[in-house]
C-alpha cells in the first residue's frame, strides 16, 4: 500500500472517529423532559413591576434571557409600557389580558389564546 493510500485511510478512520466521539458526547448532554404542576408553583413579586402581579419562573432566567414563566395578574392590573430584550409568548390560561404593543391598538386575548411577541418590543396594558 502507498504512502499516500495508507495516510487517506488514516484521514477517513480519524474523521469517522471524531464524528463518533462527537455524537456520543452529544447524547450525555440532550436535554431532558421537565414537568412542572401549576399547583406547586412558587409566585413571587417581579423587581420594578407593579405589585398587582406575579410570577413564577419555571424554566430560564427572565433577567438573562430567554424563560419560561407562569404569570398572575390581579383584576384591572395595568403595567406601564416595558421593554422585553428576548422574543415573549403570552397564552391566557383563565380570564382575559389586554395586550398593546407601543402605537398599536389593544387586543384582549382570551381562554386558550396566545400571541407572540418579537424581540425588543414594548409591551403595556396588561390586565
Amino acid at each position: 500500500m502507498t504512502l499516500s493510500r495508507r495516510l487517506s485511510m488514516f484521514l477517513i478512520v480519524l474523521a469517522a472517529s471524531i464524528i463518533v466521539l462527537a455524537r456520543l458526547a452529544a447524547q450525555g448532554t440532550e436535554e431532558k423532559p421537565i414537568v412542572a404542576a401549576a399547583a406547586t408553583a412558587k409566585f413571587g413579586a417581579i423587581p420594578n413591576a407593579p405589585g398587582c402581579f406575579t410570577v413564577a419562573v419555571e424554566r430560564g432566567d427572565p433577567t438573562k434571557g430567554p424563560s419560561v414563566i407562569l404569570a398572575r395578574f390581579a383584576p384591572g392590573c395595568v403595567a406601564p409600557f416595558h421593554w422585553h430584550t428576548p422574543s415573549e409568548t403570552v397564552m391566557v390560561v383563565s380570564g382575559s389580558l389586554q395586550i398593546q404593543m407601543k402605537g398599536d391598538s389593544a387586543f384582549v386575548a382570551h381562554h386558550g389564546d396566545s400571541s407572540t411577541f418579537p424581540r425588543i418590543t414594548s409591551i403595556g396594558q396588561l390586565g
